[in-house]
């Protein structure tokens, strides 16, 4: 099993409709891949800052694969790249820490 987590910083100048309308596209760009098992999308929890805690991005996904093959067939599907197009321009930064599962 793959988990794949992407961290997404909005710009500052990201309405709270864009941001919906970003999460919509999330969710409509993951339903559309055959290969992703399951997915969750967040925010920043309301946990206590700490030195090694990071609340500073404004959306994550956490998105699981069978296996790693699966995960490279979402990197070239057609959702995905509709999905980048369309909303690149809201971000400010992405961050992408994949796991292998034992």
């Amino acid at each position: 099993m793959l988990i794949h987590n992407v961290y997404f910083w909005l710009k500052d100048e990201v309405t709270p409709s864009q941001k919906t309308d970003f999460e919509k596209g999330i969710k409509d760009f993951l339903d559309s891949v055959d290969e992703v098992q399951k997915y969750q999308i967040g925010i920043p929890a309301s946990t206590p800052d700490r030195d090694v805690v990071d609340h500073s991005f404004g959306v994550s996904m956490f998105v699981w694969f069978n296996n790693v093959e699966d995960h490279n067939i979402y990197q070239v599907h057609p959702a995905h790249d509709k999905f980048v197009k369309r909303f690149k321009d809201l971000w400010a930064k992405v961050q992408v820490l994949d796991s292998e599962m034992f």
